[in-house]
């Protein structure tokens, strides 16, 4: 009888080792995301980070490493930047807040490069974008002003609209957010504003230019 036990035992391994998808527990993830332990579950693959991964008894991943399939980034702007009135104009993120999938491009020598001050989601998903700038002109002189979104090098959304041309303004409403869908690839956004008024420029200000997005679904 022990030895029909332990022969069944021998058999009960082996296969759980053949087939991998059939049990569950928790995968440690290398820096590739690749499995370096797992509890017997399909490998998982995805992302680009270390960490902990849950899965069930198929293999399928139920929490993963945050940075890896939930990213998030904040960058900000230490520079003023000077607009032409009339005329749209991309706006600079010099500096990274956080960057957790290194999905933005900021850039810090303001050079003003085709790919920089970009995000480009590496995990498909919804994200939700925040946006505030502090926007300024000559006193009383901003007569409309709006803060786009960009997807792949078109409007995609206007998140913040000021039109008064008969009660100008020195500080025209800066802040505001709205919902994309990325595939993960090749999709990638950009923020572009547009101020109509004298000497209108964004300040450059950590605390008053900022951009942060996170997945949310």
């Amino acid at each position: 009888m022990s030895l029909i036990i332990d022969s069944l035992a021998k058999l009960a391994e082996k296969f759980s080792q053949k087939y991998p998808g059939e049990a569950s527990g928790v995968a440690t993830l290398d820096g590739s995301s690749k499995v370096v332990e797992d509890p017997g579950s399909a490998a998982y693959t995805k992302g680009g980070a270390s960490g902990i991964a849950s899965l069930d008894a198929s293999g399928n991943v139920l929490q993963g490493p945050a940075s890896s399939i939930w990213p998030s980034f904040e960058v900000g702007s230490t520079s003023t930047l000077s607009l032409t009135s009339g005329v749209a104009r991309k706006v600079i993120f010099d500096t990274e807040v956080w960057d957790t999938n290194d999905d933005f491009e900021h850039d810090g020598d303001r050079s003003d490069g085709a790919t920089e001050s970009r995000f480009t989601p590496s995990v498909a998903g919804k994200y939700l974008l925040t946006v505030g700038l502090e926007i300024q002109g000559t006193a009383n002189t901003i007569t409309r002003s709006h803060i786009d979104i960009y997807k792949n090098g078109s409007t995609f959304r206007r998140i913040v609209i000021f039109d008064s041309t008969t009660n100008p303004v020195t500080r025209p409403p800066g802040s505001g957010s709205v919902l994309v869908d990325a595939n993960g690839s090749s999709d990638y956004f950009e923020m572009f504003v547009d101020v109509e008024g004298t000497s209108p420029i964004v300040v450059g200000s950590l605390s008053q230019v900022h951009w942060g997005g996170t997945r949310v679904a």
